[in-house]
Order: structure tokens, then sequence, then C-alpha cells
């Protein structure tokens, strides 16, 4: 009688997980779809007009040189500053001890948030960067932050972008306009912007992961 119990009572726990396994991964896999289609459709305007405008002024196919010397200029104007300029606020968490790094100052919802940039270079042409922020203001305040950069960046890119399902977290939200791919992420403390091409870039969100391919066909004014 007990086992028959503890079996009435769990059956429609074990009903509704199933179920929301079964939405999350009919999300995935309509996601997916329109991230192939919504990519080669891109990758045709790409053919007669590219677009290359990164954050700050950085762009796709820029070379090593030509980085360094934009981020070198960011730095003289102060709009990239050093590490240590944050190092009295207790909410910045560097992702790295040395005080040499430079970072932009973002601000999201009244606060300023040291983002970092990381640039990828293949055939030593610039072919992705990610700016990321990590942030000590627990999980709540980061998902609100997050919900309000994805406001601005919808403002700034329109509202044709593709959003990808999370169990566990917020959703991402994707732009892609000819060959330039934006990524907004969120994790427990971290924001992540990735601007791509998608002609070049090894990673690509495909079946709702970031996945590595071999061979690839397919204020904030200023970021």
């Amino acid at each position: 009688m007990r086992s028959l119990f503890f079996i009435v009572v769990l059956l429609p726990f074990f009903s509704a997980c199933q179920e929301n396994n079964q939405n999350t991964k009919g999300n995935i896999s309509s996601f997916s779809q329109k991230y192939k289609e919504k990519v080669n459709q891109e990758l045709e305007k790409a053919k007669t007009k590219e677009e290359n405008t990164l954050l700050l002024g950085f762009e796709l196919g820029m070379s090593e040189e030509a980085y360094q010397s934009k981020f070198n200029a960011l730095v003289k104007e102060n709009t990239l500053k050093p590490l240590i300029d944050f190092a009295d606020n207790s909410k910045f968490v560097s992702s790295s001890a040395d005080t040499t790094d430079y970072f932009y100052s973002l601000e999201i919802d009244g606060e300023f948030y040291p983002l970092h940039f990381f640039p990828t270079f293949k055939d030593k042409k610039l072919s992705a960067i990610s700016a990321k922020t990590s942030l000590k203001v627990g999980e709540s305040k980061t998902e609100r932050l997050y919900k309000n950069l994805v406001e601005l960046y919808i403002k700034k890119y329109g509202d044709d972008y593709l959003e990808r399902v999370n169990m566990y977290k917020p959703n991402d939200f994707v732009w892609i306009d000819a060959n330039r791919q934006i990524i907004l992420s969120v994790g427990f403390s971290t924001l992540q912007i990735d601007y791509s091409d998608s002609r070049k870039t090894d990673v690509h969100l495909i079946e709702g992961e970031k996945i590595k391919e071999e061979n690839t066909s397919s204020s904030l004014d200023d970021i």
C-alpha cells in the first residue's frame, strides 16, 4: 500500500519533468533550424555587403597591428582604463591579477562594470572578440543587469534576433547581420558579449550548444 502511495504522489512530478525535457529538446531543435537558416540567409547578403563594425571602433578583418593601434588609442583617450582604477570597488572580480590589463567601463542600470576584451585572430586578421565582465552582486541582480543589457542591445541592433532557451539560466540572444554575429549570454556571475565573423569563427551555435566546427561554411552607444 505504501509503495502504491508513493507511485501516485511522485507520478505527476516525473511526468512534469519528462514534459519539461521534451519541451526543452523541442526548443533546442527549433532554435538550431532557425539559426542555420538565418546564418545562410545573412551570408548571402554578406556577398554583396559585409558588416564588420564591432564595439568601440574595432572591426572584423583588421590586422593584429591595427587592433593593437586602436587599443592603444582607446587607452590614451581614457576610454579603456587600467584594472587598478576598479580595485577599490568590491563589486568587481578581476579575471586576471595583471594590473596592466585594461577595461571598458560598462554602465548598466546606473552602475559601472569593467568589461575585459578577448580578441581572436585567424590568419592574422580579427575574426572574433569576446567582452566579459565578472560581477559580485548575486544571481538575482546579475540576471536583472543582463535583462537591462539585452534591452539596450535590442534598441541598438533591433528586434530581429534569435533567442536560445536555457533550462537553468536566462536565455541567450543572437543577432546575425550579414557576416557579423552577436551573442549575449549570462552565467552565475558573468555577463558576456561575443562578436564574430560567421564565415571564419570556429564556434557556431548548433543544437543549443557552442561547438567546434572543422569547416565553417556558413552609456552603450559605443558597443
